[in-house]
């Protein structure tokens, strides 16, 4: 994932992570504020929503493969996306996560707990490797 989204921006500029885009349908249910609930995403902020999801689910799943019950509630933590300024902390932000998701397997006993289960919505279930997965496809 970080190597295609490395290339991705690969020729992107500065110009490029602050940009804000055209996009009326914009509507973050989540957003911090209420002033930012229409803003469109700039790169910087999809970069720091990823990696912060990403890394999210690497950590939860650690804690379901090493036998721990799963809690509900967030094990997460985003930069903050006003901050990402430039394409090199893009690039910065991306490698520091494929280091902090990497550095989570090793956290994973031999062999994993894989029967230790939890269902977040009716019809699916998570086992550590799942939960790990999901990540990569985080929004």
């Amino acid at each position: 994932m970080i190597d295609y989204m490395l290339g991705l921006i690969a020729d992107s500029q500065d110009a490029d992570v602050t940009l804000v885009p055209h996009d009326p349908l914009a509507n973050d249910t989540f957003a911090s504020n209420a002033a930012e609930v229409g803003l469109a995403w700039t790169l910087g902020h999809v970069i720091v929503h990823t990696t912060a999801s990403s890394e999210e689910a690497a950590f939860l799943a650690a804690e379901i493969a090493r036998g721990v019950p799963f809690r509900g509630g967030r094990a997460r933590y985003e930069v903050p996306w006003e901050s990402v300024t430039t394409i090199q902390q893009c690039r910065d932000r991306l490698e520091e996560s494929r280091r902090m998701r990497l550095a989570s397997l090793d956290m994973w006993p031999q062999p994993p707990h894989v029967e230790n289960t939890y269902e977040p919505r009716p019809g699916l279930t998570h086992t550590c490797i799942s939960r790990f997965v999901a990540g990569v496809f985080a929004r």
